[in-house]
């Protein structure tokens, strides 16, 4: 068995085999303690906005 830990499951369709079972559901997430946040606010929106602009472009 081959295990595909990303969502679009593209590894197993490549190599002409299919889902067998979902393991676990899984998401992103981003992390910013308090401090950084407020001391590179601009620099962590911006990447942000990227990311944002990335997943409305899939």
């Amino acid at each position: 068995m081959i295990v595909d830990i990303v969502e679009t499951g593209k590894t197993l369709y490549e190599n002409n085999l299919e889902p067998y079972e979902t393991i676990v559901p899984i998401s992103a997430r981003l992390v910013v303690n308090k401090a950084s946040f407020q001391f590179k606010n601009a620099e962590i929106l911006a990447m942000t906005e990227k990311i944002q602009k990335a997943i409305a472009e899939k």
